[in-house]
């Protein structure tokens, strides 16, 4: 095949194979496209069966090369004899740039049983695996192809190669079949249909921008094509939008003072003015009390008060009586005895675990308490879960180190449990290993707790998108999960009217392998 300079070729091949039961994709680059075998001139498919017969159609194309769209694309294969029993395909797109094949364009959302590889800097759209054609006479695979936003060709040519196979495990009796089609080069001046060619249009994507257009003010656009954008005085205070920061209130422009504090650039020098209004030495800008000189960047934090003096974002709390609970709550922060670990003492007149309740009142008497563990699903306790009464949100006590917690109740009421985490936590490409191999069948999860960890996006079933969720915690593209706590457990919570021993699953969201920390 000869390639014209002047009018650059663009070739998309396209090749399918049909796979013996136990593969899934077939080999790299066997288009049939130039410089590429055909899987029968490869070997991987032989013999030319003369009782088998097929033909290949290709669906949805553009006729013509269009720039930065997407277009949904079906590779048709019509088996005409009995003797076909499987087909499958790939896919590649190529154009010819200075004599040199270059890959074009790209394939995405493939169907279930098809997929994308890269191989020598080309994207092959591929079956994953091939299908069988049961009692039809056609099968199809679907994907979409988007076009380049800039073509360095022109022209599309299409290469297409199939093979029909019996299934019966000999590859040396398939058929392969090939098939070319032709896509018109791209030529068009006006782009933008608005009357006027690309060579006098200064932006030939924009219909409302041309030579014979009309020129809108303050939009920093040339709508004419005559080399300026039209600027001018919407406030009327003598400057023109270009230098004025706010050409919508004339009070605001580079001839008026400056006005301190206000937390604008009156003058539009880029400044905002900030004054030190108790003369401590710090601006208001720095100074988050300015109308206070004990309180700046500078000044000594004092512990216990409610109050950041230093301004650095943080009200100091101290542990005065080391007993581990520092005195924003510990409701009594001189004796050690006295904070909300501690395990009340009966008839005694002392909240010893500051929950609001003095058993000397009588009620600590009739106090019943309800006491167990929370674990993860490989047993392990899991320490600083939150157990709160669901009603009025009152913490009611966390568990220790190896997940137990005992705690008092006055009355019955419902609780719920908690436990902050970070979302990546526990995630690894482990997890989304396993789910890949659930997925596929070759190893299933049966365990409906994990199943439970698998479902990332709360959707009540595991998913590719679960897989894709957790790829993008790890790399930070997003920061939560969208409909679930890092944390839930099982069960969420508990109607608690009497003293129980309870035993709660703990479920690490995306931590399929259990990996995740029980601190």
């Amino acid at each position: 095949m000869h390639h014209n300079k002047s009018q650059v070729l663009l070739c998309l091949g396209i090749a399918l194979w049909i796979l013996l039961s136990f593969s899934s994709r077939p080999p790299r680059g066997r288009t049939g496209a130039p410089d590429e075998p055909t899987c029968s001139q490869a070997n991987c498919h032989t013999g030319g069966n003369p009782a088998i017969h097929g033909s290949i159609n290709l669906r949805g194309f553009p006729s013509i090369s269009v720039r930065n769209e997407t277009f949904n694309i079906t590779v048709e294969l019509v088996s005409t004899s009995q003797a076909v029993n499987l087909g499958g395909f790939q896919i590649v797109a190529l154009g010819d740039s200075s004599g040199t094949l270059v890959n074009v364009g790209s394939f995405s959302n493939p169907e279930a049983e098809a997929g994308i590889t890269t191989f020598n800097n080309r994207i092959y759209f591929e079956h994953k695996p091939a299908k069988n054609f049961g009692n039809d006479t056609i099968v199809t695979y679907t994907a979409m192809w988007h076009t380049p936003e800039f073509f360095s060709v022109d022209s599309v040519t299409i290469y297409a190669a199939a093979v029909f196979a019996d299934g019966n495990g000999n590859n040396g009796m398939d058929r392969v079949v090939n098939t070319t089609l032709g896509i018109a080069p791209f030529f068009v001046d006006d782009v933008d249909q608005d009357g006027f060619s690309s060579d006098v249009d200064c932006n030939d994507m924009d219909a409302s921008v041309n030579p014979g257009a009309e020129e809108i003010p303050n939009n920093m656009i040339d709508e004419n094509c005559d080399g300026d954008t039209l600027i001018i005085d919407i406030d009327m205070d003598g400057f023109n939008s270009d230098v004025d920061c706010n050409d919508m209130d004339a009070n605001v422009n580079p001839g008026v003072e400056e006005i301190a504090n206000n937390g604008i650039d009156d003058d539009c020098n880029g400044l905002i003015l900030e004054i030190d209004d108790d003369n401590d030495g710090f601006n208001s800008d720095d100074d988050c009390d300015d109308t206070n000189p004990n309180i700046n960047p500078n000044a000594i934090e004092i512990p216990d008060n409610d109050v950041d003096e230093n301004c650095d974002g943080i009200i100091v709390y101290l542990d005065k009586d080391m007993d581990g609970f520092n005195s924003d709550v510990d409701c009594n922060d001189m004796d050690a005895d006295i904070n909300p670990g501690a395990e009340d003492i009966l008839d005694n007149d002392i909240d010893e675990n500051c929950d609001g309740i003095k058993d000397s009142t009588g009620v600590a008497k009739d106090t019943f308490y309800f006491m167990g563990s929370i674990r993860n699903l490989e047993g392990l306790g899991l320490a600083n879960v939150e157990i709160r009464d669901s009603i009025n949100g009152r913490l009611l006590g966390v568990t220790s180190a190896d997940g137990t917690f005992r705690i008092a109740l006055v009355d019955p009421t419902t609780v719920s449990f908690n436990k902050d985490a970070d979302p990546r936590d526990g995630l690894s490409v482990t997890d989304i290993t396993l789910l890949i191999n659930h997925l596929l069948g070759k190893t299933i999860i049966d365990n409906e707790l994990r199943l439970r960890a698998g479902d990332t996006n709360g959707s009540g079933t595991v998913s590719v998108a679960d897989i894709t969720l957790i790829q993008n915690i790890l790399i930070e593209k997003v920061s939560m999960f969208p409909n679930t706590d890092p944390w839930i457990f099982v069960p969420p919570n508990i109607l608690i009217a009497d003293t129980e021993m309870l035993s709660i699953d703990a479920i690490k969201i995306g931590d399929i392998n259990d990996s995740a920390s029980r601190e």
